[in-house]
């Protein structure tokens, strides 16, 4: 398989995208159209000014699927080891898979092995802890908000259209026959009551994640779901492995 060249920008895996199209032969022998998303770091403060560019990029990959070949923080200004960063990756990783149908969301890496505590947390996932037996141990909150899309969106699974009315709410849902999941993101500064309204699925786990819950299952009850601020909320028809 192929991919069109990485570009550390989104906007210009787009003028790439673009380029390539107008040779036809090219774009054809192209699988996936792909781009690194550093650019991400300027709209922090915003995410949904970002949306523009992951729809122009939808655009110009046209009828390809799109692969998020690098995502991390490397700017110093957001190099600290706090969930909040975090969290606000996690909006990036909600935004692929719902405004681009990302095939893929890849972290920069899986594990570094570094002597500054910020490059490990702000580049891997994963660092090895020195001080037992140099096992991989998390290396920020960044493994944990990726787990909460991961351990419960699995092969085979193919998006699904899900709106909710609440804006401050990131929804993103998935099925593959019996197997469903709906994640849930809240980005307010209040808890948020949720009435899921997909007929024929029934939720058998919860999944919290937040600054104090590191992808905590328990099952689904009867009662309603409540997603607290800052917090990532999957429910799933399956219990994750």
């Amino acid at each position: 398989k192929i991919h069109m060249a990485d570009a550390s920008y989104l906007y210009l895996g787009t003028g790439r995208a673009q380029a390539l199209r107008k040779d036809a032969t090219g774009w054809a022998a192209i699988d996936y159209a792909a781009a690194h998303e550093y650019d991400y770091q300027e709209f922090l403060a915003n995410p949904d000014m970002y949306d523009e560019r992951l729809r122009a990029m939808h655009a110009a990959g046209a009828d390809k699927p799109f692969l998020a070949t690098e995502i991390c923080i490397n700017d110093p200004h957001y190099q600290e080891l706090s969930y909040r960063i975090a969290f606000n990756v996690a909006q990036l990783y909600a935004k692929n898979l719902t405004e681009l149908d990302a095939e893929a969301l890849m972290y920069c890496w899986l594990l570094l092995d570094v002597e500054q505590p910020s490059f490990g947390g702000s580049r891997s996932l994963l660092v090895p802890d020195r001080t037992r037996g140099w096992v991989p141990v998390a290396s920020s909150y960044q493994l944990r908000v990726l787990g909460a899309f991961s351990r419960h969106v699995v092969k085979g699974m193919r998006r699904v259209e899900a709106q909710a009315l609440n804006t401050d709410l990131l929804t993103a849902a998935f099925e593959d026959g019996d197997k469903a999941s709906l994640v849930v993101l809240n980005r307010s500064t209040e808890p948020q009551k949720l009435d899921v309204r997909w007929a024929g699925r029934r939720w058998i786990e919860v999944e919290r994640t937040s600054i104090s819950a590191e992808n905590e299952t328990s099952l689904h009850g009867s009662d309603p779901v409540v997603v607290q601020p800052g917090e990532i909320v999957t429910l799933s028809t399956f219990t994750a492995n």
